[in-house]
């Protein structure tokens, strides 16, 4: 199960930035947007080893 859970957050976390890219590239978002969304999307991927390291522990 807990494997499962590592599977789907990464490919989650896959779509996310490649949407972000694809916006930049096809010039929908700014670069300043797309790196406030790379910093945001870095935050989230922290947040979750954490969440992940928590689950794992108990």
């Amino acid at each position: 199960m807990f494997k499962y859970l590592i599977v789907f957050c990464l490919i989650g976390l896959l779509l996310i930035y490649l949407g972000n890219y694809f916006d930049l590239q096809r010039e929908k978002i700014s670069r300043k947007e797309y790196d406030r969304r790379i910093r945001f999307f870095i935050l989230l991927i922290f947040i979750i080893i954490a969440a992940l390291a928590y689950m794992r522990r108990r």
